[in-house]
């Protein structure tokens, strides 16, 4: 009897395991096991069978300027009303990109967020500390991997600040990024599935094709990236970041733009030429939607060149005219990055910068090419708000007393008495850093079903013991 009762707790907690992870062992098959709207495999195939009527050219290239940024202030700003202020799509809608936001030194504006939410571009999160979550990547701070519960605090704070100090609805933030690229693996991807987020954006692949969103209903695919999940999130996209590759020798791959990983012409002219080498891969092969990874900081990177002005003499016609030398600032990732971008909508035709969910939303509009005009679904129903470019802001946000709330302590908060009371009250600050939004963690135990499970799994032992004391 005692081996009975082992296996039958065995078979318990099997269940629960089972039941918690929604494991599907089956491989994905666009079209049998894997139908969109709700479903698409991670392959650089067509999700759909083109109509007769349409040919590749026909389908639309969605490219995604995605931006992490930790400290997104007025700098920022003026970087990003730069790159976007006034270009359009084909559609005269003008251009949006997603921003993966992060708070790590409470440099984040938040009045400049909204801003950008207002404008209509995409505003998603990483973690409130944009830092290594799995190794030292800095040798000035002390380090511990993020075990579950730091990763939910970090993700769910992030949302919480966005949510009462940018005023962004939740159900608006939907998208996740892990910060510096670093997944973990199935704890991050099960705090964002069961908090209902769209989609994560974490994954760079290993792959020369450009794969198109899938979710993870099934397996992921280990050979595509050793970071990916183990388990399945049934309804959770993934919007995969392409390996970059070296100009300078195409079978090098690099994983990041910054920090000199990737080798090529650092001109404005070089830069351009790297985005669109890059984009092309897309655009000729499968018009899959391309992702393009890029840092805040690298956007305002700059070089300072001396120029010569020369400088007329007004009043002395036989005089030589001045020389000077001048200092001037040139923001060549920047510039190289607008440079793609306008030549891009200048000399490709069915080309669309959209945010990371507009991409998302497209995949599930797919099946009604079948029955429906391509334009008609992108501007009817992709572009329905289509406001205009312009990206000014409210010179309030330049002097703005902005909310601060301090992730480690309570004592460096800069708000009022008041107003500390209610965001002490909001964010349950000690100085543990494990108490922080800890009635969420309970919201993502309950979510999660893990409780709902265990107590099942609890009552179905019990009507076996009983049935077994009575009848055998």
């Amino acid at each position: 009897m005692n081996n009975f009762y082992k296996i039958l707790i065995f078979l318990v907690i099997s269940f629960i395991h089972k039941c918690q992870f929604q494991e599907v062992d089956e491989k994905c098959k666009i079209g049998d096991n894997c139908i969109l709207p709700t479903c698409n495999c991670d392959s650089a195939e067509i999700p759909i069978d083109l109509p007769k009527r349409y040919h590749l050219s026909d389908m639309p290239q969605l490219i995604i300027l995605t931006i992490d940024d930790d400290k997104l202030d007025v700098k920022s700003y003026q970087i990003y009303r730069k790159l976007f202020e006034n270009r359009f799509n084909p559609n005269n809608c003008s251009i949006k990109g997603t921003f993966f936001v992060s708070d790590s030194e409470n440099k984040t504006s938040y009045c400049l967020t909204r801003n950008l939410f207002e404008k209509g571009h995409e505003i998603a999160i990483s973690t409130v500390n944009y830092t290594c979550p799995h190794k030292r990547c800095s040798p000035f701070r002390d380090f511990i991997a993020w075990d579950y519960e730091e990763w939910s605090n970090q993700i769910l704070n992030m949302r919480e600040r966005l949510n009462k100090y940018a005023g962004i609805p939740k159900p608006a933030i939907t998208g996740f990024r892990a910060p510096i690229l670093e997944p973990a693996s199935d704890m991050h991807y099960r705090i964002i599935s069961s908090n209902k987020f769209l989609y994560d954006s974490s994954l760079i692949l290993n792959t020369d094709d450009i794969i198109w969103p899938f979710t993870l209903n099934y397996k992921f695919n280990s050979y595509l990236s050793n970071n990916g999940p183990i388990h399945s999130y049934n309804g959770l996209w993934e919007l995969p970041i392409p390996t970059y590759i070296d100009l300078d020798n195409e079978n090098l791959k690099c994983l990041k733009l910054w920090e000199g990983h990737c080798k090529f012409d650092k001109s404005i002219n070089g830069v351009a030429k790297f985005f669109r080498h890059h984009f092309l891969r897309a655009y000729y092969n499968n018009r899959a939607p391309i992702v393009f990874h890029l840092y805040g900081d690298w956007l305002k990177e700059y070089q300072i060149v001396n120029q010569t002005e020369i400088i007329p003499n007004v009043g002395y016609a036989n005089k030589e005219k001045t020389k000077i030398n001048i200092e001037k600032k040139e923001y060549r990732n920047l510039d190289g990055l607008i440079k793609f971008i306008n030549d891009t909508l200048t000399h490709n035709k069915n080309v669309y910068f959209v945010t990371a969910r507009q991409a998302i939303e497209w995949m599930k509009l797919l099946p009604r090419i079948q029955n429906e005009n391509i334009t008609n679904l992108l501007n009817e129903d992709l572009f329905e708000n289509c406001n205009s470019g312009k990206m000014e802001y409210d010179g309030q946000c330049n002097v703005l007393k902005q909310y601060k709330p301090d992730y480690d302590t309570d004592e460096s908060l800069i708000l009022d008495d008041e107003d500390g009371d209610k965001l002490r009250d909001l964010l349950k600050i000690d100085h543990s850093k494990k108490s922080v939004l800890t009635d969420l963690q309970s919201e993502v135990l309950f979510v999660n079903s893990f409780v709902l499970y265990f107590v099942a799994g609890l009552g179905v032992l019990l009507v076996v013991v009983i049935l077994d004391d009575r009848f055998f």
